[in-house]
């Protein structure tokens, strides 16, 4: 990998040190790198394995998510759902309520993620399991309203969490399952 460009084009993984810091590496198999620095081998971070979803993949790739499809009202994170994956909730019709809901510690990975989003015309709302759980969102934003929205919630603390993304309030007339 003699070459000196800010993206490297390479059959398999880096084998020698980043020629710049921000720069990308790309082999052969998808799998993509970024540099942290410039000093060792060492300094290239795997971004993404597409292969990780068939099992013949590196799932601690940062930024790998296995896509779960969702089909049922109300899911758990860390029963039916576990973090760092991202689920597609199909709401189906408009008026339809799903609730994604957070209980307290169980385990969570530090700093782990959990991403929806929400493919039907109906809604998803995130809440939490109980007082010992708390989930910050902007201006008490809890709802994921727009087909397609796609919000994150993200563990920054024990059983606490920050909920950010396409949110809006809980649409108006409808209540809580």
């Amino acid at each position: 990998m003699a070459n000196t460009q800010h993206v490297h084009e390479a059959v398999g993984a880096p084998t020698e040190a980043p020629t710049s810091k921000g720069a990308h590496h790309i082999a052969d198999d998808g799998r993509m790198w970024l540099s942290n620095g410039t000093d060792t081998v060492a300094n290239w971070v795997l971004i993404h394995d597409p292969n990780a979803e068939t099992g013949g993949g590196d799932t601690d790739a940062k930024g790998w998510s296995q896509v779960v499809n969702v089909n049922q009202e109300d899911v758990t994170v860390g029963q039916e759902f576990s973090p760092n994956k991202f689920y597609r909730m199909d709401t189906g019709s408009a008026g339809n309520q799903y609730i994604l809901t957070v209980e307290a510690s169980l385990d969570y990975p530090d700093n782990c993620e959990v991403h929806i989003e929400n493919v039907g015309d109906g809604y998803v709302l995130v809440e939490t399991g109980s007082d010992a759980v708390t989930i910050n969102a902007s201006n008490g934003e809890y709802a994921i309203t727009e087909k397609y929205g796609v919000a994150t919630l993200k563990l920054v603390g024990t059983n606490t969490w920050t909920l950010f993304g396409r949110l809006d309030q809980q649409p108006a007339g409808q209540v809580i399952n």
